[in-house]
């Protein structure tokens, strides 16, 4: 956690006074989670890793990578995934396959294409990593 994300969960968690057994203390759960996710979105950038890599064997064994229908459907079928990812919001990782380059993306927490904070887009083809098998 950078200092940021630490001095905005401080006044919560260190000075709110409740503690696990209290009835409010899911609220200061909503804001943790929300101060994590607005911090860096590491659950779904776990998940964009996870998919990545199972497309990443599909492209090893089968020397393609699946057509966006089926799209994540077919890591499932080929037992790379054992279930399609679920986003945090509880919505499927979207895929396609933008001219044999995976594409994956979540849409932030209105569902919705584009948007800013937690509702912001995230999307494979944008995040620069050594281990990408697509852009």
């Amino acid at each position: 956690q950078d200092d940021v994300t630490r001095a905005l969960l401080a006044p919560w968690v260190l000075h709110s006074g409740l503690g696990p057994d209290e009835a409010c203390s899911a609220l200061i759960g909503k804001l943790t989670f929300a101060a994590v996710v607005a911090g860096g979105m590491p659950v779904r950038l776990k998940d964009i890793a996870s998919i990545r890599h199972a497309l990443k064997r599909y492209h090893e064994k089968t020397g393609q990578f699946p057509d966006t229908d089926p799209g994540l459907r077919a890591l499932v079928e080929a037992r790379l995934l054992e279930k399609i990812p679920m986003d945090p919001w509880g919505r499927e990782y979207l895929y396609q396959n933008d001219g044999g380059h995976p594409v994956i993306t979540c849409y932030g927490t209105d569902g919705l294409r584009g948007g800013e904070g937690l509702d912001a887009d995230l999307i494979s083809r944008d995040l620069k990593r050594v281990d990408d098998p697509g852009r």
